[in-house]
């Protein structure tokens, strides 16, 4: 009793795989269809949308030419690294790819297909060749069918098939079929979600608006604007932050479109095809210059940002603010988020030199030489993230297929099981699995004992 040799019935009925690439061709087929092009595409795919995200997208020749240099810029001009996902190499790495997991699937579907509807012929299995291989010719104190069908029942399986021969009594059954489906769904699931990543990249478009309450701003790409009504931060007991909020109205000047709404953490304002993200925060700064003449300039600051003036040699760079400032280990922190010590930390450029870096308070005068900078009036602004991507909602379904198809190959394991009664009492019982077989060998034979089955 037990054996566990290698053919399945579908080996035995002569299902076995399709003829695409077996016949003259069949090598340059394989380069569209194989796994391991499949697997070279897709790194490539995945590194490119890696440096398409760590290099910033869609700006100007002069924003490369200020922020990168040397071999650095020369390989994002030539290789289009500043439009990864619109560069004609992009497109056709995603088309090759698509490529391979339509033809590959379409390869696998004949198979598929023919082990889904495989028919009850089991006078043609080969009973030791099954994972679990069990049979006997004592009798028993009930009739031999009744035995099998109840082994049937206590495996697992509810509802079997029968076939009268002359030879004797044939069982059927199988159970998780749809397991089959799982890697087949898993690469459909795939290719949705690289073409429509691909689409959302190439037809759709990404903006940040910043902003203090009462302020305005325009949808950079597009004829709408965003009018920040307010802006809260909920925090914890610890200080730490629970929840961003901002009110805002979306409308179209021209037109005379309006939408209002609110958009936090994980639950951004959507209309017209456009999700409008919570994306960050921090402190804006009313900040006063006032030149040699006497004359005032002001203006708000917002984080990183720079103040200088045409003719003006000396220039105001804001590094950090700190709310509620202290010192610690030599390093300035923030105690609590609110304004209790409010301290920015700045640095002062002659002619692009940097001459002075030091913290002030509101109202304190930062002078050099004839010019004086002073800042008043700190509060919170938002920074939010707009987004208008066509490929969303279908790359998701893509994403649950693919879930799905690894749920079915991992926890969906097809198994059948044949059994057999002869007219003299012989009786034989044979289950088939692909996957886990050992497992499955062990949990029949358990059971076959338990029934004193084979003894």
């Amino acid at each position: 009793m037990g054996s566990r040799k290698g053919n399945s019935p579908v080996e035995q009925l002569g299902l076995g795989t399709g003829t695409i690439g077996k016949k003259s061709g069949g090598r340059i087929w394989g380069v569209f269809y194989g796994m391991r092009s499949g697997m070279i595409l897709l790194a490539l795919v995945a590194a490119l949308s890696i440096l398409g995200t760590l290099i910033p997208q869609g700006h100007t020749a002069e924003f490369y030419a200020q922020n990168f240099s040397g071999v650095k810029l020369s390989a994002i001009q030539f290789f289009q690294l500043d439009r990864v996902y619109s560069a004609w190499w992009y497109g056709f790495l995603i088309l090759m790819l698509s490529i391979n997991l339509i033809l590959c699937n379409l390869r696998r579907f004949p198979k598929l297909l023919k082990e889904w509807r495989l028919p009850m012929v089991p006078e043609t299995i080969l009973p030791q060749h099954g994972t679990f291989y069990g049979t006997y010719t004592a009798p028993f104190g009930e009739p031999p069918k009744i035995a099998v069908e109840t082994f049937f029942k206590r495996a697992g399986f509810k509802s079997f098939k029968t076939k009268e021969t002359t030879d004797g009594l044939y069982l059927y059954a199988s159970r998780c079929k749809a397991g089959l489906l799982g890697s087949w769904l898993s690469h459909l699931g795939l290719l949705l979600i690289i073409v429509f990543f691909f689409i959302g990249k190439l037809l759709g478009f990404e903006a940040f608006v910043y902003g203090v309450p009462g302020t305005d701003q325009v949808v950079a790409g597009t004829p709408y604007r965003i009018a920040i009504e307010a802006f809260d931060i909920e925090y914890r007991q610890d200080y730490s932050i629970h929840q961003y909020l901002t009110d805002l109205i979306l409308y179209d000047p021209e037109n005379g479109f309006r939408a209002s709404g609110r958009t936090q953490v994980n639950a951004p304002f959507r209309s017209q095809g456009m999700s409008i993200y919570q994306n960050g925060t921090g402190w804006a700064l009313d900040v006063v210059m006032q030149k040699a003449d006497g004359s005032e300039i002001s203006r708000t600051l917002y984080t990183s940002e720079v103040f200088e003036e045409p003719g003006e040699s000396i220039a105001l760079h804001y590094l950090a603010f700190y709310p509620d400032f202290i010192m610690k280990d030599g390093q300035p922190y923030t105690a609590t988020p609110f304004l209790n010590r409010p301290v920015l930390l700045y640095s002062l450029f002659e002619e692009g030199r940097q001459v002075r870096t030091n913290v002030a308070m509101p109202g304190e005068p930062i002078r050099y030489g004839d010019t004086t900078f002073s800042f008043y009036q700190p509060r919170l602004f938002t920074v939010l993230q707009v987004v208008r991507d066509p490929g969303t909602i279908p790359a998701g379904a893509g994403g649950m297929l693919l879930l799905t198809g690894l749920f079915l190959s991992f926890y969906w394991v097809p198994k059948s099981l044949y059994g057999y009664v002869g007219a003299d009492g012989k009786v034989w019982v044979s289950g088939f699995t692909k996957k886990n077989p050992i497992i499955y060998h062990e949990s029949l034979s358990a059971l076959w004992q338990t029934l004193k089955m084979g003894e």
